[in-house]
């Protein structure tokens, strides 16, 4: 069909988010747009999960970051696509449980909510999965699903 597959190496973006120049260089990129839309797209699912799981203070470049990935999230032509907003939430919901021995619910859910560019971030992706996903009768209902599990980790 002509499309092209993007792959994400996990390990890489990861490390790369890992350090402030690797942050700062990902935001560059997508504010400027020499990462193509689809591409930059396909990375924020991992992004989310390295930034969320890091944790706070925020460390030097991902407030640039977080405000790339919002404004990428919140462009509405051409769209995030439906599946990879999905995808989001169901990074989110992973970071939430994870254990490290702690109370979750302390530890990780301030990773969430310590941070008022992670939240806008989480918030658009919410706002924008919603809408999206309500458009599309096939995920709709996954769309949903995913909605109820990350709201119940916020309770």
């Amino acid at each position: 069909d002509g499309k092209r597959k993007v792959v994400v190496d996990k390990a890489r973006l990861s490390s790369t988010l890992s350090l402030p120049k690797g942050r700062t260089l990902c935001a560059r990129v997508i504010e400027g747009g020499i990462l193509p839309h689809q591409s930059a797209c396909e990375i924020l699912p991992i992004a989310l999960y390295c930034i969320l799981s890091s944790p706070l203070p925020a460390a030097e470049g991902e407030d640039r970051l977080l405000r790339a990935l919002t404004g990428l999230v919140l462009t509405v032509q051409p769209s995030v696509d439906p599946v990879i907003l999905c995808s989001c939430l169901d990074m989110a919901v992973s970071v939430g449980n994870e254990s490290d021995g702690e109370d979750v619910t302390k530890s990780k859910m301030a990773n969430f909510t310590g941070s008022r560019s992670r939240m806008e971030l989480l918030h658009s992706i919410l706002s924008r999965g919603k809408a999206v996903c309500n458009e599309d009768e096939s995920l709709s209902g996954t769309w949903w699903e995913k909605e109820k599990a990350f709201m119940a980790l916020l309770q």
